[in-house]
C-alpha cells in the first residue's frame, strides 16, 4: 500500500511540486464495517477519504501510457493520520501504519478509464471533507509512472490517491463514513 501526500490544493499548506509518497504495512488494513481500536498511545486521528487505485500488472519505469494500461480498478480507502500521539514527536510508520489506520473497500469498480469522481467523507453523519479528483495536482498515470521508477509495482499494489480538504481531528466514539460515486461507501467507528 503507498500513500500520496498533499495531492490537492490546500490554503493552509504550500503547493507541493513534486509527488510525495509512503508506504503502508498491511497491519494498517481494516475491512469495511470493522472498528478501528486504537492505541492507548493515539489521542486523535485526521480522517482522509481518498479514491485507491490498484494496479493490474507489473510495472518498471512506466510511461503515463503505460501506467493508464496497468489500472485495475479503483476502491474507497481511508488514510487516517494518527495524531496527539505518546511520544509527541512520533515517526511516519506511527501516524500512517498502526493498527487500523487504513480502512479500505468493500467495493472494487473493475475499470481502468480515466474520470473524475467526487468524494465525500463525514463524521456521525456530518459532511467534513468534499472534492473531487479533478483537482488533484498530480494525475493517476503520472502518479503510478512516477512511483515506478523507484519500486516494482505489482498486480494488486494499492496507491491511495490523497485526499481534499479539510483536514479535521476526530475522536474515539465517531462513525467515520467515505463515500465516493459510482464505487459506494466504506464506514467504520473509531473506539
Amino acid at each position: 500500500m503507498i500513500g500520496i501526500g498533499k495531492n490537492y490544493p490546500s490554503p493552509d499548506e504550500p503547493e507541493e511540486k513534486h509527488i510525495n509518497f509512503f508506504l503502508m504495512a498491511k497491519n494498517a488494513l481494516l475491512p469495511h464495517k470493522e472498528s478501528l481500536i486504537l492505541s492507548k498511545r493515539i489521542g486523535s486521528l485526521i480522517p482522509e477519504g481518498e479514491l485507491a487505485v490498484v494496479i493490474g500488472k507489473t510495472l518498471k519505469n512506466a510511461s503515463s501510457e503505460e501506467a493508464k494500461e496497468a489500472i485495475f480498478g479503483y476502491t474507497i480507502c481511508n488514510d487516517f493520520s494518527a495524531r496527539d500521539t505518546t511520544p509527541p514527536e512520533s515517526n511516519a510508520a506511527i501516524r500512517k501504519s498502526s493498527d487500523g489506520l487504513l480502512p479500505m473497500g468493500p467495493y472494487l469498480l473493475l475499470e481502468n478509464s480515466l474520470r473524475d469522481f467526487d468524494i465525500r467523507t463525514y463524521c456521525n453523519e456530518k459532511l467534513v471533507q468534499e472534492g473531487n479528483t479533478k483537482s488533484m495536482l498530480h494525475k493517476i498515470p503520472e502518479l503510478i509512472s512516477y512511483i515506478s521508477d523507484f519500486m516494482t509495482l505489482h498486480p494488486f499494489d494499492v496507491i491511495s490517491t490523497g485526499t481534499p480538504g479539510p483536514k479535521l481531528k476526530v475522536e474515539r466514539g465517531s462513525i467515520i463514513k467515505v463515500e465516493i460515486d459510482g464505487i459506494g461507501f466504506l464506514e467504520n467507528k473509531i473506539v
